[in-house]
Order: C-alpha cells, then sequence, then structure tokens
C-alpha cells in the first residue's frame, strides 16, 4: 500500500491530516478533524483529482458518506464491532518501533507520574535529534525498513495487490 503521510496541527485545535492512500495507486483521502471529533474528507481519485466521495461526521460516532453517484451511507462506528490488536511483545519488537522505544513513557503515565514520563520522552527525543545530526554530519540518508520514496510520497515495499493472495 502506498501511503504518504503528512500532518498539522494549529492553535485553534484544527487537526488537518492528508493522506495518500492508494490501492494501485488511486485514491487521495483528505480529512480535518474538527474540534469536538468532527470529521470532513474528500477521497479523490489520484490520477484525475476528481472527488468520488465526501465524508462528514465524527469520527467517534456517526459518519455520512455521499458519493458522487448521488448514494449515501451512513455508519455508526459505534455500532462496529471493536477488533483487538494484535501486538508482538515488546521483548520480541526491533530496537525503533514505537512501542519499544516509548514503553517507559507510557509506563510512567499509566502510574501516573508525568515528571517521569516527561524525562523519558525528553530522553527519546534528544537521542533521536543526536541520531539525525550524526547523519547529517555524515551525510547519511535515513535508511527505511518498510517504504522507498516515490515522488512526494512513499512506497511500501510489499503493497497488497502484489501479493497472490490478494489478486483477483
Amino acid at each position: 500500500m502506498n501511503i504518504f503521510h503528512k500532518k498539522t496541527i494549529s492553535l485553534n485545535l484544527l487537526l488537518k491530516i492528508t493522506y495518500i492512500i492508494s490501492i494501485k495507486r488511486c485514491l487521495c483521502i483528505h480529512y480535518i478533524v474538527l474540534p469536538k471529533c468532527r470529521v470532513t474528507a474528500e477521497v479523490k481519485h489520484n490520477p484525475t483529482n476528481a472527488v468520488v466521495c465526501r465524508v462528514q461526521g465524527e469520527w467517534n460516532g456517526v459518519l455520512e458518506f455521499s458519493y458522487t453517484s448521488g448514494e449515501t451511507r451512513v455508519v455508526d462506528v459505534t455500532k462496529l464491532p471493536v477488533t483487538k490488536k494484535c501486538v508482538r511483545p515488546i521483548e520480541k519488537q526491533g530496537p525503533t518501533e514505537s512501542r519499544r522505544l516509548w514503553q517507559h513513557v507510557t509506563e510512567s503515565l499509566r502510574e501516573k507520574d508525568i515528571e517521569k514520563a516527561t524525562e523519558h520522552k525528553r530522553l527519546l527525543e534528544e537521542r533521536q535529534r543526536t541520531e539525525e545530526r550524526h547523519r547529517a554530519e555524515t551525510e547519511t540518508a535515513w535508511r527505511t525498513r518498510y517504504f522507498d520514496r516515490e515522488g512526494e510520497g512513499w512506497v511500501y515495499h510489499k503493497p497488497l495487490w502484489k501479493n497472490s493472495a490478494f489478486k483477483s
């Protein structure tokens, strides 16, 4: 799957996120999360930039999908089944995997020790800054594990459409 993710947060708590998620590189999803969980979104066909669907509602409530065909679908996400995450144990995760990196921050927050969580976060971020400075000094490019840069976005090494189990 080809994913490009960019997000910005402004002072008025407006969260604007642009995803280019393409199955065979054809869809672009642009959405804005407004205060109080409100969402507006457009799904576009990448080659033509034509809007194929508009979405509005609350990300934790009811979402209304309006298609250019005139069809409308309503989804109440509170009535959808919850799927439990399947995550490898931390000891089996790589050194740069998110849960491993942030485990001490998470643990401190669960213990309601904000000062300890803040210190763990500061140490983690300082280590990342040091690593970035080292890469800049040695002119070493950041090496990704699962994605390659392609134009403005990123392409996953093993997209689903190349997997024989998902081919039609």
